[in-house]
């Protein structure tokens, strides 16, 4: 058994509302409670193999001297996806869904549903 956490999203947001459906956007809001479940499940998965990571990420950041200020962090951006982008790759065999998106598209702000309203990222 697995648990899936639902996040419902409206489409369009106040910000492309009036834009054409094509441009339509919405708001991205993730909760804090969903970045903690899905650094849980990487540990979880590579909890077997911890030497992969400890080679991955070595002393790469150890002159990072104050993790709150970003002119320490920004430099480090480019080597933290590149190694974000490997571990999603080694453990993409393994992946098990926990977010489920059903996206709702009104007609502009009005509370009107769109044809083909409804839909469901998991």
């Amino acid at each position: 058994m697995q648990a899936i956490e639902i996040k419902l999203t409206a489409l369009p947001d106040n910000t492309t509302c009036d834009l054409s459906e094509d441009l339509y956007g919405c708001e991205i809001v993730v909760r804090p409670d969903t970045i903690v479940y899905l650094a849980c499940s990487i540990v979880e998965k590579l909890r077997v193999n911890s030497s992969f990571i400890e080679n991955l990420i070595g002393e790469k950041f150890a002159s990072i001297t104050d993790w709150t200020e970003p002119n320490y962090i920004i430099p480090y951006i480019p080597s933290m996806i590149d190694i974000i982008d490997e571990i999603v790759l080694a453990i993409l065999e393994s992946q098990q869904p926990f977010l489920m998106q059903p996206i709702w598209k009104t007609e502009g702000k009005s509370p009107r549903l769109s044809e083909n309203c409804l839909d469901v990222f998991v």
